[in-house]
């Protein structure tokens, strides 16, 4: 870790005491994530209250894989500045060490999918019932079973 590298923990020490403070005192909640883009071992800092930093931890999508995501949103971020600024703004060039994470839609467009299927499914065996009462709907991946009140 260099000099700078303990400088910016150090500020970040300081804010996320800061934040905690405002919670204490006016019941403020809230929390602190940065990440380095640069730095391949840099895991993230999670500041804040004690309250906002159990929030992102539990948040689905938050946590550790999140400061992932959002460090590769960054370099991301960073690597698309790079190619459209013509002007550089240091004297020595960081380049991000991280590459970016492929996007995970694959999981998402499989669930879209599949909400997809059973909306449909659903619609179908709805318009095919004239005066059967539905006591139940039973869906699977693969078919929908509406069975009739006895």
């Amino acid at each position: 870790m260099n000099i700078s590298s303990l400088a910016v923990h150090s500020v970040l020490r300081d804010a996320s005491r800061i934040l905690e403070t405002l919670s204490t005192s006016s019941c403020i909640q809230s929390f602190l994530l940065a990440v380095d883009p640069y730095d391949p071992l840099d895991g993230g800092f999670l500041g804040g209250s004690v309250i906002g930093r159990e929030f992102w931890r539990g948040l689905r999508g938050g946590g550790e894989t999140g400061a992932k995501a959002f460090k590769a949103h960054c370099t991301s971020q960073l690597q698309t500045k790079v190619v459209h600024d013509t002007k550089p703004t240091l004297s020595i060039e960081r380049k991000p060490s991280v590459p970016p994470v492929p996007k995970l839609y694959h999981a998402k467009s499989m669930k879209n999918e599949l909400y997809e299927k059973v909306r449909t499914a659903l619609r179908s065996v709805l318009l095919h019932i004239d005066s059967c009462e539905i006591t139940e709907v039973v869906t699977t991946a693969r078919s929908v079973v509406c069975e009739p009140r006895r």
